[in-house]
C-alpha cells in the first residue's frame, strides 16, 4: 500500500501584520495519504456489460469493500501508478478537490499575524475520502463508481432499454436494476410486442449477485408515494370510503416517513411500502368499477403496482432497492 505525499490547495482568511483588514487567500499544503494496492484476485470481477448505444466495448466492474470499481482511463488508456504519481505535481489531479494552484505555504508566510478561518481540515478530509475510493490492481488505477442501471424508454415506435453508467439519472419509473431486464420485458410486453424493433444491451453478466444492491433509496419511495397521493386526491369526490381510507393512510405514512428521515436515515421503510401497495391495489379496484383516468393513469399505475408486489418480499427482509 503506497503512501504518497499529496499536495492540495485550501483557503484561509488571514490578517497581515501591516494591514488592519483581513483577506481570503489560497495556500498549498501536503499530507501523507495511503492508497490500496491489491492483487487481481483480491478484487474479483462482479459485472460485465456491453451496450453499443452507451459504450461499444465491454465494461468490467470489480467488487471490493462492498463497492463497485472500474478501471480509470485517460484518453482511453489505463493509468499506471507511476503516471498517477507524476500527475500529483499538477493542480487538477484527482486528489486536489479545489483544482486551484498556489505555491504559498501558510507556515512560511512570516507577514501573517493571525489566521481567522480556514477550510484546511475539510479539504484534508476530502483528500483522504478521494484516496479511499481509489486502488491499484496489478499496477493500474481503479476507482469507485455508482452502480450502473437500465433505463427503459418504451413510449416510441422504436423502444429501447439502455445501459446507464455513472451518476446520470432517469425518472424513477424508467430506472431498473441490471437484473431486471426480463422484468422490463414482462411489464412492457404489449408495447414491445407491437414495436418494430427493441434496442437492448448486448451483454449483462452478473458474477457477484451482491454487487447488484438491494439497498433501498428512500427518495424514490417517497417520490412514488407523493405522486400517488396527488393522483388519488384529484378523485376523492368521486369515490367511496375504502378509497379515501387508502388515500389517508398513504398520505399520513408519507408525512411520517419524511419527518423520520430528517433525523434517522435508517428509518424503517416497510410501513410506507405497504401503504403504497394498498393504495395502488385500491386504485386498480376502482379503475375496474369506475370510468376514471386515461391511459397514463391506468398503465403506469398498474406497472407501479407490479413493482411494489415484486419487491414486497425484499421490503420485509430489509434488503430493498425499489425504483418505481
Amino acid at each position: 500500500m503506497p503512501i504518497l505525499s499529496v499536495p492540495f490547495t485550501y483557503e484561509a482568511t488571514v490578517r497581515y501584520k501591516r494591514k488592519r483588514s483581513t483577506s481570503k487567500e489560497c495556500f498549498r499544503a501536503e499530507i501523507p495519504v495511503s492508497i490500496a494496492e491489491v492483487a487481481d484476485h483480491d478484487a474479483p470481477v462482479a459485472i460485465r456489460t456491453k451496450d453499443k448505444w452507451a459504450r461499444p466495448v465491454e465494461q468490467t466492474y470489480r467488487w471490493r469493500d462492498g463497492k463497485l470499481w472500474t478501471k480509470e482511463l485517460v484518453r482511453e488508456k489505463p493509468v499506471s501508478l507511476k503516471t498517477f504519481i507524476d500527475s500529483l505535481g499538477g493542480t487538477g489531479h484527482d486528489l486536489n478537490p479545489t483544482s486551484r494552484h498556489s505555491d504559498r505555504q501558510i507556515e512560511r508566510e512570516l507577514d501573517i499575524q493571525e489566521i481567522h478561518e480556514t477550510d484546511r481540515e475539510e479539504i484534508e478530509r476530502k483528500v483522504r475520502l478521494a484516496a479511499s475510493e481509489m486502488m491499484f490492481i496489478d499496477g493500474l488505477q481503479w476507482s469507485v463508481v455508482d452502480e450502473p442501471f437500465l433505463a427503459a424508454d418504451i413510449e416510441r415506435d422504436y423502444p429501447s432499454i439502455r445501459l446507464i453508467e455513472g451518476s446520470e439519472r432517469r425518472p424513477p419509473h424508467q430506472s431498473f436494476r441490471l437484473d431486471e431486464l426480463g422484468f422490463i420485458k414482462e411489464i412492457y410486453g404489449d408495447r414491445i410486442g407491437r414495436a418494430k424493433h427493441l434496442q437492448e444491451p448486448e451483454q449483462i453478466e452478473i458474477l457477484i449477485p451482491e454487487a447488484v444492491r438491494r439497498r433501498f433509496e428512500p427518495d424514490l419511495l417517497l417520490a412514488a408515494a407523493r405522486e400517488t397521493v396527488r393522483t388519488m386526491a384529484d378523485r376523492i369526490p368521486l369515490l367511496d370510503v375504502p378509497y379515501f381510507s387508502a388515500f389517508a393512510d398513504l398520505r399520513d405514512s408519507t408525512h411520517a416517513l419524511e419527518h423520520k428521515l430528517r433525523t434517522d436515515q435508517s428509518a424503517d421503510l416497510s410501513e410506507l411500502s405497504e401503504k403504497l401497495r394498498d393504495a395502488l391495489l385500491q386504485i386498480t379496484a376502482d379503475q375496474q368499477r369506475h370510468d376514471l383516468g386515461g391511459a397514463w393513469f391506468q398503465d403506469d399505475k398498474l406497472r407501479a403496482l407490479s413493482r411494489v408486489e415484486r419487491y414486497l418480499g425484499e421490503i420485509e427482509l430489509g434488503a430493498l432497492e425499489m425504483k418505481l
